[in-house]
């Protein structure tokens, strides 16, 4: 599997989706920009780029709001166990 960061320990899936999802929303972000630039939408009517505009930044605000649910999202809920395959969890306490 390709990682995005090198030498990060993936804890199950909740961090593969949360990082996913996290990235997919440079599409919607990319889509307001040519938007914007006037690269899409130039025979449309400012009040026609103003729902696109507003449809775009809903799939962004969808997008970026899952990302933080399942980057909050306890990893041993969806099936990772920290004890298999060496993986650990680094606690600050005191000593």
């Amino acid at each position: 599997m390709t990682t995005v960061v090198p030498n990060i320990q993936w804890r199950g899936i909740a961090d593969i989706l949360a990082v996913e999802s996290y990235l997919s929303g440079v599409i919607p972000l990319f889509g307001i920009a040519l938007l914007e630039f006037g690269v899409i939408g130039k025979g449309k009517t400012d009040d026609e780029k103003m729902k696109l505009h507003f449809i775009i930044l809903t799939v962004f605000l969808v997008v970026a709001h899952v990302a933080m649910v399942f980057g909050m999202v306890d990893p041993t809920i969806m099936g990772w166990n920290p004890n298999v395959g060496g993986g650990h969890m680094q606690h600050m306490g005191h000593q």
